[in-house]
């Protein structure tokens, strides 16, 4: 197997399971936790740089999560719509 095909065969495997873990109901609560305690929807400005720094990294995570509902728009939906009596 080649490195592009090594990469291509990854992504793939990647794909495939965030669509079966965006897929589900409970991958999706456990998802808007995720996002939620990566603070993707608050501000991370601090006084302390410190913390800010921390605060960024975890939000950047959450970012992270975001992207891989690019190609998944319908997943996304779900994820904002479904009954959220995980809060």
């Amino acid at each position: 197997m080649t490195p592009k095909e090594k990469t291509d065969y990854r992504r793939m495997i990647a794909e495939r399971d965030f669509k079966w873990l965006a897929g589900r109901v409970e991958g999706r609560r456990f998802m808007r936790r995720l996002l939620q305690e990566c603070g993707v929807y608050s501000p991370t400005f601090s006084q302390d740089h410190g913390i800010m720094s921390f605060q960024e990294g975890k939000r950047a995570l959450g970012l992270w999560i975001l992207e891989q509902f690019e190609n998944e728009k319908e997943l996304y939906i779900q994820l904002l719509t479904d009954k959220q009596d995980d809060t």
